[in-house]
């Protein structure tokens, strides 16, 4: 079947709408997933039970899957959603753009980790901001480009300058030396989508169709575009819980799936065992944790885990150690308490439940 695109209007980064009283849009999905009981993967039914019920009184949860071994142990849907949803990922989206980044370079259609943005973007000369030009793809990824930015404050300016998006992320000046200071960063993963293009020669959704989304098997999903029609790379992905989870189990597999390396297992290195610790560097960061071509690492309960994440309770975590990895997807659409909550129930709850149920 041929991946139909979906064109979404640019929106808010809130929204004004409550995907709670709108109906979710249902598409076609594959087979792929093998469903198993959790004893046979060596999890205590009753414990995930028990979680299904206590996530069944959390606010906005649409989805939560636990994947073991390759298998799928738990799923469970609320608010209106089924396993055929399109559901918006968020922030997730900045690591496929991330693993699509990792493919350009492995084929050669982007130069290499270092390369300068200048490569890219001959319209940085004759930017109103200063210091593009020292700025690479590492810093990118890492979000340490030095860009005077605070993702809180001006994140909803920056949505509202989404028809001319380069000029306003361009017009930003460099107030950091590059490498030196973290800011968590939207725009600079949204740079990344016209990289991939002007690498490729083509938009960066045929690229996502070719390289990952037709191997996987997902069939169908919606990106949202910036004004000039670019889709983006920091946010804007809808996925079903299902096609996500097959992303994140891409990654436990070290970037193979079903005998094709689709990216080499260096790049997932770079992503998980190379991911770059905060020490020495400034600014506002998770407490504890590493960052490696956008994906969180760090430990709970010392147990190291790899995770993407995005506004509202976005999760998409993977635990080696047990090869497990979760799915949890709510409605974004909610303020900032309720965001808070929602990630705050997940780490109260969720992920000591599950964690809880492994037997071996």
């Amino acid at each position: 079947m041929s991946l139909k695109v979906g064109f979404l209007l640019l929106s808010v980064f809130l929204g004004c709408d409550d995907e709670n009283n709108k109906s979710l849009t249902e598409v076609p999905i594959d087979t792929f997933w093998e469903v198993s009981s959790p004893a046979d993967q060596q999890m205590d039914a009753a414990v995930l039970e028990d979680l299904r019920v206590e996530v069944r009184e959390m606010q906005n949860v649409y989805a939560l899957l636990i994947v073991r071994n390759g298998k799928l142990v738990h799923e469970q849907y609320d608010n209106g959603a089924t396993k055929n949803s399109l559901l918006h990922i968020r922030s997730i989206t900045k690591r496929i753009t991330a693993f699509l980044v990792g493919v350009g370079i492995d084929e050669g259609y982007i130069e290499g980790y270092q390369a300068p943005l200048t490569n890219f973007f001959p319209e940085i000369a004759s930017a109103t901001g200063v210091g593009w030009n020292e700025i690479n793809l590492y810093h990118l990824l890492h979000m340490i480009s030095g860009m005077d930015w605070d993702e809180d404050s001006d994140f909803a300016d920056y949505e509202n300058n989404q028809s001319h998006p380069l000029e306003y992320i361009f017009g930003r000046d460099i107030i950091h030396e590059p490498g030196t200071y973290f800011a968590y960063n939207t725009p600079s993963i949204d740079l990344l989508s016209y990289v991939i293009e002007r690498s490729y020669g083509k938009k960066i959704e045929d690229f996502t169709e070719e390289k990952l989304f037709n191997p996987l098997g997902i069939l169908q999903y919606e990106w949202e575009g910036a004004g000039n029609g670019v889709k983006r790379g920091g946010l804007g992905l809808q996925l079903t819980a299902r096609d996500l989870a097959k992303i994140g189990l891409l990654h436990l597999q070290h970037g193979q799936w079903q005998g094709d390396q689709l990216v080499t297992s260096g790049w997932i290195n770079l992503c998980f065992d190379d991911a770059l610790p905060f020490d020495g560097i400034d600014g506002y960061h998770p407490f504890y944790t590493a960052i490696g071509n956008t994906w969180w690492t760090r430990e709970f309960d010392g147990i190291k885990i790899h995770y993407a994440d995005g506004y509202g309770g976005q999760i998409l975590m993977l635990i080696p150690e047990h090869d497990i990895l979760i799915v949890m997807n709510r409605n974004y659409q909610v303020d900032g308490a309720q965001n808070n909550q929602a990630f705050s129930s997940f780490y109260d709850v969720v992920l000591p439940k599950v964690l809880e149920s492994v037997m071996d």
